[in-house]
């Protein structure tokens, strides 16, 4: 299949899985241990990313082949830094949202 390569635990693809599963379990993380100071909206924009994510990762197990314009994905997951290192004026929740949304965006994922 021209454009489209396997998925593999070792191809790019399975790279892009495992990023993709580190940045969703680092914006649980963060999501998590701001419950108490986060706004009933931002909360359901949370849950809508964190549910957008779990069914892309769904999707990503069910398919066994992954087209190669999605592995520049795997740059941007791998610069997602740790959310306790967040600029000043937002949280570690709200710049990962904000950084899933971008990659979520080119997956087609996004509804923003």
């Amino acid at each position: 299949m021209p454009g489209r390569i396997a998925v593999t635990e070792d191809s790019p693809c399975g790279v892009l899985f495992h990023a993709l599963e580190r940045a969703r379990t680092l914006f649980a993380i963060a999501v998590a241990s701001e419950r108490r100071t986060t706004s009933p909206d931002k909360s359901r924009q949370y849950q809508d990313m964190e549910g957008r994510m779990r069914v892309l990762l769904k999707n990503l197990r069910g398919d066994r082949w992954l087209d190669m314009s999605w592995l520049d994905a795997i740059e941007t997951l791998r610069r997602i830094p740790d959310p306790y290192n967040h600029p000043p004026g937002c949280t570690g929740a709200d710049f990962l949202h904000r950084q899933l949304r971008e990659v979520l965006a080119r997956f087609g994922e996004t509804k923003d």
